[in-house]
C-alpha cells in the first residue's frame, strides 16, 4: 500500500462519507432481546499499538504516541473507535483514512470513527515544518483487526466522578475594560490562599503588546480570576468479560492536552491523555483509550512558575494570546502533568468502583453528515488575505498615532485575530466549493449503550455545548467528545461569536452553527428514539 503523507492528503478531494442510520427494525430486534435475557450479546475488543514509526520528524520523543482502537458489535451492527495521539486532521484527510481503515476491515466509512486526543505535543506544522506521517492507515488496520479479534461477549461498568474546578479552567474571560473578553492558553498566576487562576498577569503582557511596548508579564495589583464553569466530569465506560476480567475501558474529559507542549525542551509526547492510559491500564490490565470531551475553551489547571521567552514573543500584527512562556522548569510543568493526569485516573477509577456491572440491554448507532453554515465573509485566496492585513495594520497605526483609548483597538484586534487563524482554516480545510455554497458538511456519530449517550462530534466543540445538552437530556449519561472526523478549528456558540475574542474569532463557521449543530444531535437522537 502506498504511503500516506499528510500534505498529499489535503491536496485530495475525497467524497463526503455517506449518510448510515441503524436501522428501526435492527433496533426493534434488539429491544425484543432485551426483554427476553436482558443482553443484545455485545462483542467488545480492544488494541493500541506505537504510532511513532509512521512519524518522520527530527523532533524526538520523550514518550511514544499511540493509537488505541476499540470494536463494538452486537452481530447486527459495528463500530470502530479509532484514538490517535495527534492534535486534529483536516476533515478531507479524516475521510481519506477512514476509507483506506474501512477498505481494509470491511466495513463500512461511516463506521470507523476517527478520534484525535488534541495533544498538543505531536506533529504539528507550526512547531516544526517538513513533519510527515506515512503509513498511517496500515498501522491502523492492524490495530482495528486486533481489536476485532480480540473481541469477546461483554458487560459494562459506567462512572463518573466530578472533580469541580480542581483539573481545569475556563480560560476565557473579562479582562477588563480595556481589553474585554479574552482567551489565555496558559500562564496564570496562583495567589495565596486562593484556588482561583489569576490572568493579571497575562492581561498586563496583552495590553503590553497591543501597544507595541516590551511584554510586562507581571501581576497586576487587582486580581482578574479566570473561574467560570467547566465540564467538571470524569466519565469512564469499562467492558468486562463473563469473568469479571477487564476487556478495555474508554475514559473521557474535557481540557486541552498543551502541558508537555509548554516545555522549552519540546518533543513528541501523548501529553496527560497518556498518562491516564497508562495508570488505569495497570490497575485494570486492559488497554484504555482516552476521549477529549468539548475541550475548545478548556485547559489544564497547572500551577506553574513561567518566565517570558523574547525569542517567542509573537510580532505584530498579531494580538492573539501569546505562547512567549517557559516554565521555569520543565520538570516542574512535567510533574504538574503527572499530577493532572493521575487525577483524572484516580477518578476514572473511583467512578468505576462505585458502579456495578450491567448487561447491555440496548446497543445503537448512527451517524450523518450535517450542513455548517460558513463565515460568508471567508477570504478565497492567500492575496486577499494579504490585502485586508495591510489595511487592518494601517489603520491599528493610526489609531496608536491618535492616541486612541486601547478598548477601541479592540475590534481591529478580533479582525486581525480572525485573518491569523480563519484564514489558514479557509485555505486548507474548506474547498472552493465549500466556500461557494456556504456551508460545510461534517459528520456527528452517535453510540448508545444503556442509558450512556456517546456523542461524537467533529471540531474543537466548547464547554457550553455540552453543558447545554446535559441540561436538554438530564436523565441520560451524556458524553460530548470532539475531534472526531476532522475539524474545523474552533466551533463558537454565537454568544462567543458576539463578545469577540479568541476562539470567538478563531473560526469558519457563520453565527448559529453551534445551534444548529446541537438541533441535528436532537433530531439524530430522535431517529434512535432516545429521549
Amino acid at each position: 500500500m502506498k504511503p500516506v503523507n499528510r500534505r498529499t492528503f489535503l491536496k485530495k478531494n475525497f467524497a463526503a462519507a455517506a449518510i448510515s442510520i441503524s436501522s428501526g427494525l435492527a433496533s426493534a430486534r434488539q429491544g425484543r432481546g432485551a426483554e427476553q435475557n436482558g443482553s443484545v450479546g455485545l462483542k467488545v475488543g480492544f488494541s493500541k499499538i506505537d504510532i511513532s514509526p509512521c512519524i518522520k520528524s527530527k523532533t524526538g520523543f520523550r514518550r511514544p504516541l499511540e493509537a488505541v482502537c476499540a470494536s463494538i458489535s452486537n452481530g447486527q451492527s459495528q463500530v470502530v473507535i479509532i484514538a490517535l495521539d495527534l492534535i486534529e486532521m483536516p476533515p478531507r484527510e479524516c475521510r481519506a483514512i477512514q476509507g483506506e481503515v474501512a477498505k481494509g476491515l470491511a466495513i463500512a466509512p461511516e463506521r470507523i470513527l476517527v478520534h484525535t486526543t488534541h495533544t498538543h505535543s505531536s506533529p504539528w506544522g507550526a512547531r516544526e515544518t517538513g513533519q510527515q506521517i506515512l503509513h498511517l492507515p496500515e498501522t491502523l488496520i492492524r490495530c482495528a483487526s486486533e481489536a476485532i479479534s480480540n473481541a469477546r461477549p461483554a458487560r459494562v461498568r459506567t462512572g463518573a466522578t466530578d472533580v469541580g474546578k480542581t483539573l481545569s479552567v475556563y480560560r476565557r474571560g473579562d479582562a477588563g475594560a480595556d481589553l474585554g473578553v479574552q482567551t489565555f492558553w496558559f500562564g496564570y498566576i496562583f495567589r495565596d490562599g486562593d484556588d482561583r487562576p489569576d490572568a493579571s498577569a497575562l492581561a498586563n503582557e496583552m495590553k503590553s503588546r497591543w501597544l507595541r511596548k516590551k511584554p510586562d508579564y507581571t501581576p497586576g495589583p487587582e486580581p482578574i480570576f479566570f473561574d467560570h464553569e467547566v465540564d467538571s466530569l470524569v466519565q469512564t465506560i469499562s467492558f468486562e468479560d463473563a469473568g469479571g476480567k477487564s476487556i478495555g475501558c474508554i475514559v473521557r474529559f474535557s481540557a486541552h492536552p498543551h502541558l508537555s507542549c509548554a516545555c522549552a525542551n519540546w518533543l513528541y509526547d501523548p501529553d496527560y491523555p497518556g498518562v491516564v492510559r497508562n495508570v488505569v491500564g495497570k490497575e485494570i490490565k486492559a488497554p484504555v483509550m482516552f476521549l477529549s470531551g468539548a475541550c475548545g475553551n478548556l485547559v489544564p489547571k497547572e500551577k506553574v512558575k513561567y518566565v517570558i521567552d523574547w525569542d517567542k514573543v509573537p510580532q505584530f500584527p498579531y494580538m492573539g494570546p501569546s505562547s512567549a512562556f517557559d516554565p521555569a522548569d520543565d520538570n516542574e510543568l512535567l510533574a504538574e502533568m503527572n499530577r493532572i493526569g493521575t487525577g483524572i485516573a484516580k477518578a476514572a477509577l473511583d467512578g468505576l468502583k462505585s458502579s456495578p456491572i450491567q448487561n447491555v440491554s440496548s446497543f445503537k448507532f448512527a451517524s450523518q453528515e450535517v450542513a455548517l453554515p460558513l463565515d460568508p465573509g471567508l477570504p478565497r485566496t492567500t492575496e486577499e488575505v494579504d490585502c485586508i492585513r495591510k489595511a487592518l495594520v494601517s489603520e491599528y497605526e493610526a489609531s496608536l498615532r491618535q492616541g486612541n483609548p486601547l478598548r477601541e483597538l479592540r475590534g481591529l484586534a478580533n479582525r486581525l485575530n480572525w485573518l491569523e487563524w480563519a484564514a489558514p482554516i479557509s485555505m486548507n480545510a474548506l474547498t472552493d466549493e465549500d466556500r461557494a455554497a456556504g456551508r460545510k458538511n461534517m459528520p456527528l456519530s452517535v453510540i448508545a449503550l444503556n442509558s450512556s449517550i456517546l456523542l461524537f462530534m467533529h471540531s474543537e466543540i466548547s464547554v457550553e455545548t455540552t453543558l447545554a445538552l446535559r441540561k436538554q437530556y438530564p436523565g441520560l449519561n451524556i458524553w460530548t467528545v470532539g475531534l472526531t472526523g476532522g475539524t474545523l478549528g474552533y466551533f463558537p456558540t454565537a454568544k462567543m461569536i458576539d463578545e469577540g475574542g479568541y476562539e470567538g474569532r478563531s473560526t469558519v463557521v457563520a453565527r448559529g452553527a453551534e445551534e444548529k449543530m446541537r438541533k441535528d444531535v436532537s433530531k439524530l437522537l430522535a431517529r434512535l428514539r432516545i429521549a
